[in-house]
């Protein structure tokens, strides 16, 4: 019975002269290339192995029937010493298995198990990818060696490096987080053009991750940028969530979390709920979703009105403890002070509540006979809270400086 491939091969075969053993002979496989097999230099089953390879990794499908046929055409012209290399498989110790088919390059496939199995939690080495890639090397023909750890160099970002058992799209998105949260520039194009420099030289087995959107009932949407770290983008709405007034629970952002993981690569976990005991004082709780300086300043705040005292390097120390066990996306405020045109100068130290420093500087305005007024107040706040942490955000004016036409208190939205 002759096969489609087969008569694809028959039609397409040229004429092959009794020439002298170092002639050529080649074979043109429609639609994907050109066999050519040297009598004497080229091992027949190599050449086809290695245009099977080139064909798979181009995106054509192979089948070792369809390979079996091409080297029937060439053993009938020329010596054969050896047959294909069918399905080779070998189990790694507690990690999987791992097969290479007859038409796949086996360090493309060991360099996939890899990154597989680096993503899903085991440990890997160029050492024990180098015993697999020998393995398989000793069974079927090798065409390249495993590629070694790549390092691209970004000017005035850094270098982006992808280890040997590394998807090329999990090193680009980790360097893209790393520089976005270092408050570089990045984009998907900047990304793609990295992509395209790594995948040049070693296998790439997925794209790069898109724009991911997840909708919470009743809460929003959460959007996880391509260079953006799944956990941060987690973290960063719960937290919004919660000043909102919404209820979050660990539980709620590692469903979250599990969304985003299932579809992209995460290079982190959740951070956990923390808490660290100051001696006399009591104890710092920071939780998942909350900001470790937010943490501090509102345990250092409602210690002060507790009675107990406070300095900027006790702040400091607590706040490095819970740096140095998750991330922190900026430092304890210092002292802020604020000049108020005609009326004095407001400061609020890292411990006070920014809308009682306002407050009291607006009632000692007043009791100087100088009005600051409710949008004065507002302005103030506004001020402070983009640059630190605001516990309350509602204002109560002296009655000296409240608006005339109506009574109700000035607010910050």
């Amino acid at each position: 019975m002759v096969t489609p491939l087969l008569r694809v091969i028959l039609l397409a075969a040229l004429v092959v002269k009794h020439a002298s053993a170092q002639e050529p002979i080649k074979l043109d496989v429609t639609g994907i290339g050109t066999v050519v097999v040297t009598p004497g230099q080229t091992d027949p089953a190599s050449a086809v192995e290695n245009f099977a390879y080139q064909a798979h990794a181009a995106g054509h499908v192979m089948s070792l029937e369809g390979m079996t046929q091409i080297l029937e055409y060439f053993c009938a012209r020329t010596h054969c010493a050896r047959g294909l290399g069918g399905r080779i498989d070998l189990n790694v110790n507690g990690v999987g298995r791992i097969v290479v088919e007859a038409w796949e390059e086996p360090a493309e496939v060991v360099e996939r198990f890899a990154a597989k199995a680096v993503a899903a939690g085991h440990g890997m080495n160029a050492e024990a990818m180098g015993q697999m890639h020998a393995y398989f090397c000793e069974r079927k023909a090798c065409t390249r060696q495993l590629t070694g750890p790549l390092t691209l160099t970004i000017e005035g970002l850094g270098q982006c490096e992808c280890k040997p058992w590394e998807e090329p799209a999990t090193a680009v998105e980790r360097f893209a987080a790393a520089v976005v949260a270092a408050g570089g520039p990045m984009s998907k194009e900047a990304m793609m053009e990295m992509m395209a420099w790594f995948c040049k030289r070693r296998t790439c087995s997925r794209r790069l991750a898109g724009k991911l959107t997840l909708e919470v009932k009743g809460v929003g949407t959460v959007v996880c940028q391509p260079w953006e770290e799944p956990a941060d983008a987690v973290e960063k709405f719960s937290g919004r969530a919660v000043e909102a007034g919404h209820g979050i629970t660990f539980e709620s952002m590692q469903k979250m979390h599990d969304f985003f993981c299932s579809r992209r690569q995460c290079g982190r976990k959740l951070a956990q709920k923390m808490s660290l005991n100051v001696k006399d004082v009591g104890t710092v709780v920071c939780e998942p979703w909350e900001e470790p300086a937010d943490a501090v300043e509102d345990f250092a705040t409602r210690a002060v009105a507790a009675g107990h005292g406070m300095t900027e390097e006790a702040m400091g120390e607590m706040w490095e403890f819970f740096c140095k066990r998750r991330k922190c996306t900026r430092r304890v405020s210092a002292k802020q002070t604020l000049d108020v045109k005609g009326i004095g100068s407001l400061s609020v130290l890292p411990w006070e509540e920014p809308a009682d420093q306002v407050e009291m500087f607006t009632k000692q305005a007043a009791e100087a006979g100088l009005s600051v007024g409710a949008t004065g107040m507002r302005q103030m706040m506004e001020y402070f809270c983009a640059r630190r942490s605001c516990g309350r955000l509602q204002l109560t004016a002296p009655p000296s400086v409240a608006p005339k036409a109506t009574a109700a208190p000035a607010s910050v939205a």
